[in-house]
């Protein structure tokens, strides 16, 4: 659980409004309507 944990505290210090996680892949971040790994 440390790990969503991690993910959850990047979106907020980057201002992510969205978190894409899919298995195998890098996660993805939603920062001002881009998409961003």
């Amino acid at each position: 659980m440390a790990q969503i944990d991690a993910f959850f505290k990047l979106m907020h210090d980057q201002g992510a409004s969205d978190l894409h996680l899919v298995a195998g892949q890098q996660p993805v971040l939603r920062i001002d309507g881009e998409l961003e790994r």
